[in-house]
């Protein structure tokens, strides 16, 4: 159970799955896509369409959703790896995710005052400058873990000190823009400025392709990202104005830019999600089998059979219950050892699951070389027609056993009791206990009388009910 826990522990985070070579080109297909649509609306990007006024909000809306999401599922992840860099790159998402907000608040028209050219610059400049941080961070100290206090710490830190960051450029852009320089659309396209966010996305991008290298599925998510993002300035900033086919195609893809991680987070999420799935599943599998004979344990044992009790007493239907022990088993480990003991174990394991056919039929390990099988429906003679099945089965094993005192090869012992418990005993099951004892009690009998038989105890429905 351990190793199954350790083994999910190794892959519940979204950041370290590996890219394979299908994932690189779906990617690429994207990347190229894009690539091409970007150069398509440049070539006419003169080309005006008509206005439509609810496509920013729609776009600045599905940008804000996707950029929180993204920031939120990030900073789970820095508490979970407790990895510095991953800091930074919840930082960008929850920037951007609220520097969006300011703008669909503060300009919400469909013109925007000159103020707003800003606002665009420190959304698409700042952005980058996170990623570009969270780069360096990666290349110098890699994937060091921090403790939990201090991931905790960071990621609260991080988190208000970007909201701080945004409130303060909020702050100077809407009340105070007289301390920023005039600057228009076209201004911007061709001065410094303009050339510094486009230089800052291509560095981002670079520097992304070159520290991660594109090793996991999330990494191939921000290389789209910050390429999306590239191709979003360069068309905002070089291709006219508001409501061109360049424009339109440079917010669908600022809306790729800020969906591409979390479409793979989210893609990521619902893997981990099966895996969980199918990690419960064996870790159930672990819980109720017999790590040495594939049988059920002990403890699923006495689960089913007071289960199996209260059918019985409301179906008012019969039930057997058989304990076998091997004869003299404690010589044949003296004289075999162990390993040959394990061995002998798991083949009379076999002989006896493959004696019961039924789906309720159950076949556990009751514990050292002893076993059990409960037998739902089963009137006393048909448990002493499977327990002699049982035994000419395990005799047919023809396991060599030079110590014991009967046979010269392994045999069994068998005590069975079976009955119809009484309806009274419907809600708490405790009858099976009583039945269990019983069947020890005959299978005592049975090594009394020699060993290699099988003894029924007479069971009364009273004496259990």
């Amino acid at each position: 159970m351990a190793a199954f826990l350790m083994e999910f522990s190794e892959t519940a985070s979204l950041t370290n799955e590996p890219a394979t070579g299908r994932h690189k080109f779906v990617m690429g297909i994207i990347a190229v896509a894009v690539s091409l649509a970007a150069a398509a609306s440049w070539y006419f990007g003169g080309l005006r369409l008509r206005p439509v006024a609810a496509f920013l909000p729609a776009c600045g809306t599905a940008v804000f959703l996707t950029e929180l999401m993204t920031a939120l599922l990030l900073f789970s992840q820095l508490r979970l790896t407790r990895v510095l860099a991953e800091a930074f790159l919840a930082s960008a998402y929850l920037f951007a995710g609220l520097i969006v907000i300011v703008q669909l608040l503060m300009f919400p028209g469909l013109y925007a005052p000159p103020s707003a050219v800003w606002l665009w610059f420190f959304w698409h400049g700042g952005f980058p400058a996170f990623v570009i941080a969270y780069a360096l961070a990666r290349l110098a100290c890699g994937h060091a873990r921090s403790g939990r206090m201090v991931a905790n710490m960071l990621a609260v830190t991080f988190a208000l000190g970007t909201v701080g960051l945004v409130i303060a450029l909020s702050y100077l852009v809407t009340v105070a823009p007289a301390w920023l320089l005039p600057l228009s659309a076209q201004q911007l396209s061709l001065s410094a400025w303009g050339l510094g966010v486009q230089g800052l996305n291509l560095a981002a991008l670079l520097l992304v392709i070159a520290v991660t290298r594109c090793r996991t599925v999330r990494d191939l998510g921000l290389v789209i990202a910050m390429l999306a993002s590239l191709l979003d300035v360069v068309l905002t900033l070089h291709t006219g104005g508001r409501f061109t086919l360049a424009w339109y195609v440079a917010r669908g893809i600022g809306v790729l830019s800020a969906g591409s991680v979390l479409a793979v987070l989210l893609a990521q999420v619902g893997w981990l999600h099966a895996q969980l799935v199918q990690l419960n599943a064996r870790l159930d599998t672990v819980a109720c089998r017999d790590g040495l004979t594939g049988l059920a344990n002990r403890g699923w044992f006495d689960e089913q059979l007071a289960v199996a009790w209260r059918y019985a007493a409301r179906q008012r239907a019969p039930l057997a219950l058989l304990l076998i022990d091997i004869d003299f088993f404690k010589h044949f480990n003296e004289l075999y050892g162990h390993m040959a003991g394990e061995d002998c174990l798991r083949q009379v394991a076999f002989a006896i699951k493959n004696e019961v056919h039924r789906p309720i039929d159950l076949a556990a390990r009751y514990g050292g070389a002893a076993f059990a099988l409960i037998l739902p429906e089963t009137d006393i003679d048909g448990a002493f027609h499977i327990a002699s099945r049982v035994r000419d089965a395990v005799r047919d094993l023809a396991i060599a056993h030079e110590e014991s005192k009967l046979s010269a090869v392994v045999t069994v012992s068998l005590g069975l009791a079976a009955l119809v418990p009484p309806p009274s005993d419907v809600p708490s099951g405790s009858g099976g206990a009583a039945m269990t004892r019983a069947a020890a009690a005959a299978l005592e009998a049975a090594k009394k009388q020699g060993h290699d038989r099988i003894a029924a105890a007479p069971v009364q429905v009273e004496a259990l009910g």
